[in-house]
């Protein structure tokens, strides 16, 4: 689908060091990660146009001047109401759905529970939602009738394989060589923990996790304080972590990153009501 829409994807860029608009183009790997942010440069990187700014209607402007999107994807849209949608796409990880129906900072919703979208589709990682009895008040009860009779699709992660860092930021294929080293997780993500867990499913258990802030901006500083501390280890980022790394700081020691990609369950779905959007909206 994404070969026949043009897509531009929205985004603050949340911990970038620029507070002015920026447009990236589809596969751009030239752009300053820091000041554009580490999430709009892993999307460019994978072939989107990306529109980074405070005022998502400023960015969609700026997007425009540059190319012709036939659709906008905003990240985050739920914490930005100024812009009207056609569709929202709810997402959840199945552990949120144990949580508490309430929102920030009591629990992790960013509605209340009661709120529905005029046009909406449930997005649930993990697990069928419909499958489980959720406890009160949890979100999974909350939201029952919901995942009934509204569409929707669970999704998985899908282990795309491991490559070393300086051949994914050179956009190639490089193996991964563990050898005899122990495997360290460095992960400056939401939950880094799952990022140890998909290590271990891709085969490569790991020792350790070294957590950092979600968002975190590495320095060489970072990694030299690493490679001090876990001498003779190797190493293992996410995709969204090495586009903020560079190979020379971690000497000649190993540095995979891993690669997985959200699979839905039905992706057919997601892709039919993409085309009635298309189909309905006013162009």
């Amino acid at each position: 689908m994404a070969s026949q829409i043009r897509v531009a994807v929205l985004s603050r860029g949340y911990g970038r060091g620029a507070s002015d608009v920026a447009v990236v183009a589809p596969g751009d790997t030239s752009v300053d990660v820091a000041a554009i942010g580490d999430e709009p440069a892993l999307l460019a990187r994978a072939g989107a146009w990306v529109g980074v700014g405070a005022d998502r209607l400023a960015a969609a402007q700026a997007v425009s001047a540059a190319t012709d999107p036939d659709l906008f994807l905003l990240d985050d849209g739920l914490q930005y109401r100024r812009v009207a949608r056609e569709l929202d796409l709810i997402a959840f990880a199945s552990r949120d759905l144990a949580a508490p129906a309430k929102c920030v900072p009591s629990g992790p919703l960013r509605q209340r529970p009661s709120w529905r979208p005029p046009r909406g589709v449930w997005v649930v990682n993990g697990v069928d939602p419909r499958t489980r009895a959720w406890p009160p008040g949890s979100i999974g009860r909350a939201l029952a009738s919901w995942w009934e009779h509204a569409p929707g699709t669970a999704t998985r992660w899908r282990d795309a394989g491991t490559v070393d860092l300086a051949g994914w930021l050179a956009g190639g294929e490089g193996r991964f060589e563990v050898a005899d080293r122990k495997v360290i997780v460095v992960a400056a993500v939401a939950d880094p923990v799952s990022v140890a867990r998909f290590a271990e499913h891709a085969g490569l258990s790991p020792t350790k996790v070294v957590a950092f802030p979600d968002h975190h901006r590495f320095t060489e500083i970072d990694i030299a304080a690493l490679l001090v501390k876990h001498r003779d280890a190797s190493f293992v980022v996410t995709e969204k972590d090495a586009i903020k790394c560079r190979p020379e700081w971690f000497d000649d020691r190993p540095v995979g990153v891993l690669r997985r990609r959200l699979e839905p369950s039905d992706p057919a779905l997601l892709k039919r009501l993409v085309a009635d959007v298309m189909v309905s909206s006013p162009q």
